[in-house]
């Protein structure tokens, strides 16, 4: 799924698409960045210089980007793969999906923010959209598979329900002898 995220960062950072040479140095760089957890980005931003007010920045791009991102839109197309587990399928609903998300604010946002490695800034966006994708992904398996299990039967018979109001009865007045007197 990584690769998915990385193709369209990858075409944003250069503008001249027969520079192959550029895209295939900076294609496992951006593969690693992308997929940094918490930690690796806090001593990722460390390493390359940016100060906490920058990382803060970042934050408050990245969330004003995601919060116009059509979630909705990506819940049904994900409902729409017959297999989750087949990166193919997926691919061929994500990638339109995600050309379809305006990245012009987000590019100008980072540019005029002048982060001190500005590709960071990319791979973290990348990063954040897959988390997007990643839960979207695992609440289409987990409804997925809530529909697979059966559902269980609560209904009780009246013979069952007279016998539990009498087992409960049973067990206040029980419950009862320890309580403290007031």
């Amino acid at each position: 799924m990584t690769m998915t995220m990385e193709r369209p960062i990858v075409a944003t950072l250069f503008s001249n698409q027969d520079d192959w040479d550029s895209r295939t140095l900076l294609e496992p760089i951006v593969d690693r960045l992308v997929g940094l957890d918490h930690s690796g980005w806090r001593d990722q931003f460390a390493a390359d210089g940016f100060t906490h007010g920058q990382v803060e920045l970042l934050d408050s791009i990245v969330q004003k980007w995601t919060k116009q991102i059509d979630k909705d839109s990506l819940a049904e197309k994900l409902a729409t793969v017959a297999d989750l587990e087949d990166a193919a399928l997926c691919d061929e609903v994500l990638v339109p999906w995600m050309e379809k998300i305006s990245n012009d604010e987000l590019n100008s946002s980072i540019q005029q923010a002048q982060f001190p490695v500005p590709l960071d800034a990319f791979c973290y966006t990348a990063g954040q959209l897959g988390h997007i994708i990643y839960a979207a992904l695992a609440f289409e398996a987990m409804a997925r598979h809530l529909q697979q299990e059966p559902s269980l039967d609560w209904s009780m018979s009246p013979e069952q329900i007279e016998q539990g109001v009498s087992l409960a009865e049973a067990g206040i007045a029980e419950d009862v002898k320890t309580w403290p007197i007031y």
